[in-house]
């Protein structure tokens, strides 16, 4: 399992959240009640957690018929991969770096805090429905371990329910009047309750804030809402008559609701019906192609924690001695001048360096004696550097010098190799995302003393 950047999971989740996009109105109408509030659920999962199952991938042999389609779909993968990291991850990073992607989380989330607090103050002027028995006697019916109360607000156009812990269910007074609508309307608002569907309104709000620069992202949590309203649709038809004569009546009583616009100043669950929820809950019949779509999305979006990339196999090279071992993985790391080093040190000067900035002198013991150095790409102000080196210098010792060099990325060796001089190494597609390890371990049967620099930069 691998860690990922919250960027990488954005990208990522557009092509799932496309995908729902393009089959909820058909899992809303043919499939079972849950479907699309399981996909969603997927999604938010994905938008949160902030690691992959890292699968790598082989290309096969030519000896079946079918290894040439397989490596087809290898080749989309990387290629994939490829055009994500340098096209899309690269240049979110150069427009938007994480210094200015987190001021504006912060821009937004005091807006939320804002509009919270706005919706808040103006329900505050809501009264308490105390006296009501048909009121009290549907509370009683539907007894939660959680206090509910039924509040009236003529200034609102449409029922909302709002609060977790203490949650209320706010009215209009012309509802009140009309028991069959007001039937609906509270069951249709209890089931919200039941369902935490505020909380996921708060999470919602949480992932738009961080996800601000992705457009599907804010469309997702339009669609969201309106797939969250038409499951209480459906679980109210279920509670009150799944039969014809008993849906037309609650579409017309949702319809009367559709007089006046929705109060754009309110954040909660409302209850705010389109007459496209309506053509849905129509419509709707479980059939058993909707239920296979609905069982093939799951597992597809589901993929979406999984991180496939090209496994790549270290180039190994055995010395004359027959002793030595030298591990490059994919040729990514090589051997430098000391003139192509002073050009990036002196090019790094003049910027701020990143976490990967290591000047240093020390001194190992002999017989293994060695020194490690742990960094990664991150940047909070500019894009992250995809290369780093490693320069070992004005070696001392009384004895022979003999030193290796490890490089390990997120634990797994990248580079290895003996030395008995100073050495320059260039190591090239560092990820911001992955944890970068130096070590230096003194083979020598005498101290060894060195300086050693870790620079990273971006050509």
């Amino acid at each position: 399992m691998i860690r990922i950047s919250i960027l990488e999971i954005s990208i990522i989740s557009c092509i799932y959240i496309s995908l729902i996009l393009m089959v909820r109105k058909v899992l809303n109408k043919k499939s079972f009640k849950y479907s699309s509030t399981i996909l969603w659920g997927i999604i938010f999962l994905r938008l949160m957690f902030p690691y992959s199952i890292r699968i790598p991938l082989n290309r096969v042999g030519a000896a079946r018929k079918n290894d040439k389609a397989i490596n087809s779909i290898i080749d989309l993968i990387i290629n994939f991969n490829e055009f994500k990291n340098v096209y899309l991850i690269d240049n979110i990073n150069n427009f938007f770096p994480k210094l200015n992607r987190f001021l504006i989380i912060l821009f937004i989330g005091t807006y939320v805090v804002f509009k919270i607090y706005q919706t808040v103050k103006f329900l505050s002027n809501s009264l308490i429905i105390e006296n009501d028995e048909y009121i009290n006697n549907f509370l009683q019916r539907n007894d939660l371990k959680r206090k509910i109360h039924v509040l009236v607000n003529d200034d609102l156009k449409y029922p909302i329910t709002y609060g977790i812990i203490k949650p209320k269910i706010i009215i209009q007074s012309k509802l009140i009047e009309d028991r069959n609508i007001l039937k609906y309307v509270l069951i249709h608002e209890m089931i919200h309750i039941r369902k935490f569907d505020v909380v996921w309104n708060h999470i919602k709000c949480i992932l738009v804030c961080v996800h601000w620069y992705n457009p599907l992202v804010w469309i997702m949590a339009i669609y969201l809402n309106e797939d969250i309203e038409i499951l209480c649709d459906k679980l109210v038809i279920e509670k009150t008559g799944n039969d014809e004569e008993n849906k037309k009546d609650y579409c017309i009583a949702m319809l009367s609701l559709i007089t006046e616009k929705e109060s754009k100043n309110i954040l909660g669950a409302n209850l705010h019906p389109n007459v496209e929820r309506m053509k849905v809950l129509k419509n709707c019949r479980v059939k058993k192609r909707g239920i296979l779509l609905t069982v093939l999305m799951i597992c597809i979006t589901s993929t979406a924690f999984i991180s496939a990339e090209e496994k790549t196999l270290p180039v190994t090279i055995s010395s004359i001695q027959g002793e030595e071992e030298i591990i490059n993985v994919d040729d990514r790391t090589r051997e430098i001048t000391i003139k192509e080093y002073n050009e990036v040190y002196k090019k790094n000067d003049r910027i701020k360096l990143m976490k990967a900035d290591i000047s240093d002198r020390i001194t190992l013991e002999a017989f293994g004696g060695s020194k490690s150095y742990t960094f990664n790409m991150n940047s909070w102000t500019s894009a992250s550097h995809k290369r780093f080196i490693t320069n070992v210098s004005n070696i001392s010792s009384k004895g022979n010098i003999d030193f290796k060099i490890i490089i390990e990325e997120d634990k797994e060796i990248i580079y290895s190799k003996n030395f008995n001089k100073d050495i320059s190494l260039e190591t090239t597609g560092a990820k911001d995302n992955r944890k970068y390890r130096v070590t230096i371990i003194n083979n020598s049967n005498q101290n060894l003393s060195c300086d050693i620099n870790i620079i990273s930069y971006e050509r």
